[in-house]
């Protein structure tokens, strides 16, 4: 690691105790939000990440006034640490979700075909635009003589 080469055994652990804690705090957080997920309760997913988001600072704040006097871990190369391991797993989510094609929305409850457009005389359907069907017409109040469309 490069912070026991420029820090020693205490920016080794230090580093150490940062990429831990990283990929703790993602790897839980990404698992709690699956498990929400994995309930049905998709109308959660906003206020659990937020949760999750609020505990993961709260603990980040504990460990944080925790170590302030600690001698054994070097503190500048645990928060550059933390710094580096997160960019890398943000990263490598941003690469990962790049190249997964994993859609971001319910394909069964979002079917275009079941869509109503808005105006449906300019509906692009496989036999043309929709015309004489009167289900489906969009009302108009009558025209006045002499008006033009």
């Amino acid at each position: 690691m490069l912070t026991g080469a420029i820090r020693g055994a205490a920016g080794i652990a230090g580093g150490a105790l940062a990429v831990g804690l990283v990929a703790a705090f993602f790897a839980l957080g990404k698992l709690a939000l699956v498990a929400v997920a994995r309930r049905g309760a998709t109308t959660m997913l906003l206020p659990a990440a937020l949760g999750i988001y609020a505990a993961k600072v709260a603990t980040l704040g504990v460990v944080l006034v925790a170590l302030r006097d600690a001698t054994a871990i070097d503190l500048p190369s645990f928060a550059w640490s933390i710094m580096a391991a997160t960019l890398c797993w943000v990263g490598a989510e941003v690469w990962a979700a790049t190249r997964l094609r994993v859609p971001f929305y319910d394909p069964a409850t979002f079917d275009p075909s079941r869509v109503a457009p808005l105006d449906p005389s300019r509906a692009a359907r496989p036999g043309g635009p929709v015309r004489g069907n009167p289900s489906s017409a969009v009302a108009r109040p009558p025209r006045k003589p002499g008006e033009q469309l």
